[in-house]
């Protein structure tokens, strides 16, 4: 029979060591009192007459803090709460924490229960925290920056409630509008074809393409469906206007949903000034109107950090497309169209979804936008964005050309500039990423234009599941809804179709 020894190596002695004889245990020392640690009979006396009586322990609570007794002075803070739970004072000496009606010892109890509440409301009601109020979630931007709902409950903009009746009362005072100038009543009957409204007189066209090359007095040229804000020459703006209005079907082909009001597209006059507008100049403190410095790239961006003031001084949120045409250039001239169609796509798609909670959260805060939180928001993802405003540029079929004309114009001049760079690369998932880099220029502007060769498959490929995967986003997309799913689904029907693709595109 085996048995098993336990072997304790102490570390004084090797493990062969062999314990000494046994001793008597020590005799347990008697603690010594100090005089600090005598019975306080003063104290005890006054804490029995005041029994539970909470004010009379209040007092003596005082008396004990006055002679630098603190920890007697936490001892009766806390017999206060026990003859009065709700004795604000006491709880307040105790450093406790009010909160929905009740009181917590301990900030770390107070964080647990607001982390477990905050959960159960927004799970159950879809309700978050607003200051002392439970609000739904999706009013969390509005509130912040201080929106009001109208009659039939729809949120209304403070500074575009301003600018109506603003306008309104000046068509009340017989004020008339030229393109968007306003014409004051006593200059109206001085109104006479070919002379526009420039600030305090009446100019011929050629004065008035000077008075209007700056960015602060730019023209306002609407349209059917945008308006264009530029420093070009008025000639210019109209054919700015046009080729605008032009994208406009195959924007609402791709995300379906249509902006509430129209969207501005702005135009400068001449590359200085687009990257004047873009970077911004410290000499007159113009802030810049781009984070990620993609206007380098091409001859449009998103101008996604610009802001103005509105009526009364309030923020606006003026983020848009931007581009420049530079009809004093010829080598730039002819691209002027390409890239007003460009800056279109940008600027509708952010007037579709303009993500609220990013820009809500800079105005109200005074803080710099946060960039991907802003693009995170939009609910069709960044690489269909600037897939569509590359397709709008140069993928798209030309249906306003008459009979003599090719519809695939700038289709065919696309696609076979496109066949001379690099391609279409292998691995879409770098595309879909979108990960664009204002270090690498040349190959930012190469993933915008291979998103739009995709972008172009989608709409016009005549390939059935991305089709279907396509109007699953475009439905989504109208519905407000979350679409994360159909964008997944989206890009892998591409993914799976990709040879179609190539041989559709004729890469």
């Amino acid at each position: 029979m085996y048995t098993t020894a336990l072997l304790i190596v102490s570390p004084l002695a090797g493990p062969l060591a062999m314990p000494g004889p046994a001793t008597a245990p020590a005799p347990i020392p008697t603690p010594i009192v100090q005089d600090d640690e005598a019975p306080d009979e003063e104290y005890l006396g006054k804490l029995s007459e005041a029994g539970t009586d909470a004010e009379k322990l209040m007092e003596l609570a005082a008396w004990c803090k006055e002679n630098d007794r603190h920890p007697q002075a936490r001892e009766v803070y806390r017999k206060v709460i026990e003859a009065d739970s709700n004795h604000k004072a006491a709880r307040k000496a105790l450093r406790h924490h009010f909160y929905d009606d009740q009181w917590f010892e301990t900030y770390v109890s107070l964080s647990n229960y607001k982390r477990a509440e905050a959960k159960r409301m927004l799970e159950e009601h879809g309700k978050v925290r607003f200051g002392d109020d439970w609000v739904l979630q999706a009013d969390v931007p509005y509130l912040r920056m201080q929106w009001e709902r109208d009659d039939s409950g729809n949120w209304v903009n403070p500074v575009a409630k301003a600018r109506a009746e603003m306008e309104a009362k000046l068509l009340e005072e017989g004020w008339q509008v030229q393109g968007l100038d306003w014409i004051p009543p006593d200059q109206v009957a001085n109104w006479t074809e070919g002379s526009f409204w420039c600030g305090e007189e009446w100019l011929p066209k050629e004065q008035a393409d000077e008075y209007h090359a700056t960015f602060q007095t730019a023209w306002q040229i609407p349209g059917e469906n945008f308006k264009i804000v530029t420093t070009t020459t008025y000639d210019n703006a109209q054919w700015a206007r046009y080729w605008a209005d032009l994208c406009y079907a195959d924007l609402v082909r791709a995300f379906g949903a249509t902006p509430k009001e129209k969207p501005a597209v702005y135009v400068m006059n001449a590359l200085d000034q687009y990257n004047t507008f873009a970077a911004g100049d410290q000499a007159t403190q113009q802030p810049g109107a781009e984070a990620e410095g993609l206007s380098s790239a091409h001859y449009a961006f998103f101008a996604d950090m610009l802001f103005g003031g509105g009526p009364g001084g309030v923020p606006e949120y003026l983020g848009s497309g931007a581009c420049f045409w530079d009809s004093t250039d010829e080598k730039l001239a002819g691209w002027g169209q390409f890239a007003v169609r460009h800056a279109t796509a940008l600027a509708y798609a952010n007037a579709v979804a303009p993500s609220w909670g990013a820009i809500s959260q800079a105005i109200s805060s005074q803080s710099q936008l946060s960039i991907p939180q802003f693009w995170s928001e939009k609910p069709m993802p960044r690489w269909f964005i600037y897939g569509m405003a590359a397709y709008s540029e140069r993928f798209f079929i030309d249906k306003s050309v008459g009979d003599e004309g090719d519809p695939n114009w700038a289709r065919n001049f696309g696609l076979g500039e496109f066949r001379k760079g690099p391609g279409l690369r292998e691995n879409l998932d770098e595309v879909f990423t979108f990960a664009v880099n204002a270090n690498d220029l040349e190959g930012s502007n190469q993933l915008i234009f291979e998103a739009g060769v995709i972008s172009a498959f989608v709409l016009d490929g005549g390939c059935e599941p991305v089709a279907a995967a396509h109007e699953a986003l475009r439905k989504a997309i109208m519905d407000g809804s979350d679409t994360a799913e159909q964008t997944t689904a989206l890009q892998e029907a591409i993914k799976a179709n990709a040879d179609t693709m190539r041989t559709w595109a004729e890469l």
